[in-house]
């Protein structure tokens, strides 16, 4: 015996889209691009919360720098800790370079091969 399920859906059609949606899509379409472009720098700028942000930030990194950089001290100047510094004294009195120097691997490189431990078959 055949039996076949019944075909409910045989008689819908897919219905039209209404007629003035491509008009009011292009229309719309049409506003958007009318519109000037802003760029980001823009967008920002005319944000209140991040320029107030931006601000914070700013403050935040210059009472930063007020509390961490020592108070300069009376009667010293730049010349004087340079002197005291013994870390910028040994820069400053650098040995002289020896010309003449060569760096171990490289000494090796150029010496003559080893023959002591060759043996013949």
């Amino acid at each position: 015996m055949n039996h076949q399920e019944p075909n409910d859906f045989r008689d819908l059609k897919i219905p039209s889209p209404p007629p003035e949606l491509r008009q009011r899509t292009l229309r719309a379409a049409q506003a958007v691009l009318d519109q000037p472009a802003v760029d980001s720098w823009t967008r920002i700028w005319e944000n209140t919360q991040l320029r107030l942000l931006w601000a914070a930030c700013a403050m935040v990194l210059v009472a930063g720098h007020l509390l961490i950089t020592p108070p300069p001290q009376q009667g010293t100047s730049v010349a004087q800790f340079v002197v005291n510094d013994n870390e910028i004294s040994e820069i400053i009195d650098l040995p002289r370079i020896d010309t003449t120097a060569q760096s171990p691997s490289a000494a090796l490189a150029f010496s003559a091969p080893d023959t002591s431990k060759e043996t013949s078959l």
